[in-house]
């Protein structure tokens, strides 16, 4: 069942719609969005434990300017900053306020936080429209002046360095190598692709391909067969890296010599070298006059292995 519509609404439509000029349409219940609103992360303080701001491990500044509630809008690599996010985020903040009142009895209350990778200018032709001021830089934390509500600028890549937190800098634009990315990425990837069909993630691939750059070629192989360490590649990009004795370890005597035509064997050895390798039935089997001609020292290995 939908929503009640109220009689005094439909009837106040009804006037201005009837008597509207006639240079004007009127929509009832038009809808904002083609989307429900969502705001990307809503902080809560607990006022039931004590406080600990100081051992967050992550946009470490930004939390104790949250006396009560914070609204944050984060802007990824996959969907960056547009014109009027600003307002947008606004807009959340306007709503939340007044859905919350008795929670949130001062505007001070509330603070709003655009996370972004870095300032675009986009972004600097809202403020300028919106008439607001930003503050200096602290960081990669800059508040705006002029709000209604307490409102912070955070620029991951800049709060990357100054809190050499690697991992939130992918989330930027950064790729800085680092042992928490990478075990970040082990243990929480594969579970956002499990919870959520690939449809609900856009944006998954670039965001493992970025996490990928952060991470050393020994950590990306990290735990890989050998078939899979090496899937994709031709022959020619694998043994060039091998020394020959490299390349022939472990094969078999007929596995080395498989494919090769006779005269690119038989060039390698001397004919007394091919007379010694062969077993003794055969050697049994050869004229000889033929061996007579070998060198006295071969002659003599072979009455040796023969009895003679």
């Amino acid at each position: 069942m939908g929503q009640q519509r109220t009689a005094w609404h439909v009837g106040f439509f009804r006037v201005v719609e009837q008597r509207r000029p006639s240079c004007f349409e009127v929509t009832a219940e038009f809808p904002f969005g083609t989307l429900p609103q969502r705001a990307d992360i809503l902080l809560v303080r607990r006022l039931d434990v004590p406080a600990d701001d100081a051992s967050a491990r992550v946009l470490r500044r930004l939390w104790p300017h949250v006396r009560r509630d914070g609204i944050v809008e984060y802007k990824s690599p996959a969907a960056p900053y547009s014109r009027r996010d600003l307002v947008v985020l606004l807009g959340y903040g306007c709503q939340h306020f007044v859905a919350s009142a008795s929670r949130l009895p001062h505007r001070s209350d509330l603070l709003l936080a655009l996370v972004v990778a870095h300032t675009t200018p986009s972004l600097t032709e809202d403020l300028a429209a919106l008439g607001w001021r930003r503050t200096p830089s602290h960081g990669g934390y800059s508040r705006l002046v002029g709000t209604p509500f307490p409102t912070w600028i955070v620029e991951l890549d800049s709060v990357s360095v100054a809190e050499r937190d690697a991992l939130v800098g992918v989330f930027g634009t950064r790729s800085d190598r680092d042992d928490d990315a990478f075990q970040w990425c082990y243990d929480n990837l594969m579970q956002l692709r499990e919870k959520a069909s690939p449809k609900d993630l856009v944006g998954f691939d670039e965001m493992v391909a970025r996490f990928l750059e952060a991470l050393t070629p020994e950590q990306r192989l990290a735990g890989l067969a050998p078939e899979q360490r090496l899937a994709g590649l031709a022959p020619d990009q694998v043994l060039p890296r091998f020394a020959p004795e490299q390349r022939l370890a472990g094969l078999a005597p007929e596995q080395r010599l498989a494919g090769l035509a006779p005269d690119q064997v038989f060039p390698w050895f001397a004919p007394e070298q091919l007379v010694l390798a062969l077993p003794d039935d055969l050697l049994r089997a050869l004229d000889p006059t033929a061996l007579a001609r070998l060198p006295d020292t071969v002659q003599q290995q072979i009455r040796k292995r023969l009895g003679r």
